[in-house]
């Protein structure tokens, strides 16, 4: 049977022959059984992977944990069994914990996002607002940022519905649609602007679009 060492083994050296001579990191695979949700295999399958993922560092789980085992027991807090090295790092793949991880960078990813729509505001009500009682096109702006929100909202709203899971291509939906958003929004206002004053309104509308 081929064994993959490039998949198994990180930061591996060789000798002058070829040979490995050492790692600097090995990944180990646990296979565990699975079942649906709040079935007892299911159960047991989540409490061994947050067990582990407290022992190896609570950072690596929620706070409190939600399983109570030899690693944490909610009596005593620390259960009697522990992990401590100051030659080995243990990194764990579980679903508990790059949930945690993801939330951590997640929490950073919503600020930055909340920033950008803020200055997506600001731009467009410095461009749109003017000093003039009727050409003055702030509202606007702001509808067609918040029918931007909505769009995202939907979009959710629907793909959910749908039983589609997050992925990464959805996850980039929201920038995706405020950027295609607001960029067709200054389109449209900049069409409209063009149309001869004379017009019907929905002729003004049937041109701009």
């Amino acid at each position: 049977k081929t064994f993959d060492v490039q998949a198994v083994f990180g930061g591996i050296e060789y000798d002058a022959a070829g040979n490995i001579v050492s790692a600097k990191a090995v990944k180990v695979v646990y296979q565990m059984n699975d079942d649906e949700s709040g079935e007892p295999i299911e159960l047991a399958s989540a409490a061994f992977e947050d067990q582990m993922n407290y022992m190896i560092g609570p950072d690596w789980t929620l706070d409190p944990p939600i399983s109570e085992g030899s690693a944490w027991t909610r009596d005593g807090g620390e259960g009697p069994v522990d992990f401590e090295s100051s030659s080995v790092d243990l990194y764990p793949e579980t679903h508990a914990a790059i949930g945690v991880q993801l939330r951590g960078s997640i929490g950073g990813d919503v600020s930055s996002l909340t920033i950008g729509i803020m200055l997506i505001i600001v731009y467009a009500l410095l461009v749109l607002a003017r000093c003039h009682p009727v050409r003055s096109q702030a509202l606007l702006a702001l509808a067609g940022i918040a029918s931007c929100g909505l769009a995202i909202g939907v979009s959710y709203g629907l793909t959910t519905g749908f039983g589609v899971p997050l992925n990464p291509v959805v996850n980039v939906l929201p920038f995706i649609l405020l950027g295609i958003g607001v960029d067709d929004m200054f389109v449209l206002l900049n069409s409209l602007e063009a149309t001869d004053d004379d017009l019907s309104v929905e002729e003004k509308i049937g041109q701009t679009m």
